[in-house]
């Protein structure tokens, strides 16, 4: 196999280690929840209620993308900062670019 691609047993391996990962993240979250004197309640959403949310969601695209092209304004203005590093979101909240 080509050094360039992970074999099945490294890429599992990989796969379990992110998994651990993010169950000690979750973990380490609720601990800190618990500390802080916050109740630690999950989310639950529906598959028809994230569904739902997720065609929401394009649609904003939509929006923008169109609105964008057509008044030739950035996602900032119409508060689309789903994409935006957090560095020039701040900037844009100050006003330092348009």
């Amino acid at each position: 196999m080509s050094e360039k691609y992970l074999s099945p047993e490294q890429s599992s391996a990989k796969r379990q280690a992110r998994a651990e990962r993010a169950a000690a993240d979750f973990l380490k979250a609720r601990e800190l929840a618990a500390a802080a004197g916050i109740t630690w309640v999950p989310i639950k959403i529906s598959p028809e209620e994230m569904q739902f949310v997720e065609a929401r969601e394009l649609q904003i695209e939509e929006l923008t993308r169109a609105c964008r092209r057509m008044c030739r304004l950035p996602a900032h203005f119409l508060d689309d900062l789903r994409r935006e590093g957090s560095y020039r979101s701040r900037r844009q909240e100050i006003g330092e670019c348009h």
